[in-house]
């Protein structure tokens, strides 16, 4: 498990994300009232990935 990000770390982010398997990859607007670049390129290419994968290796679900 990583390091949990410091609240500087987080102030100072080009952009932040969380990940589940619910939601996939979301991501963080703003911490503390603190605005982050949203979305940011990463966030925009792994969901773009993450969407294509699904589609070739995933189960359809119903």
């Amino acid at each position: 498990m990583r390091d949990v990000a410091r609240l500087y770390d987080l102030y100072t982010a080009d952009e932040a994300f969380v990940t589940s398997s619910f939601s996939r990859v979301h991501p963080v607007a703003e911490v503390d009232g603190r605005p982050i670049p949203c979305p940011g390129a990463l966030t925009i290419r792994l969901r773009a990935q993450l969407a294509a994968l699904e589609q070739s290796e995933g189960e359809p679900v119903g």
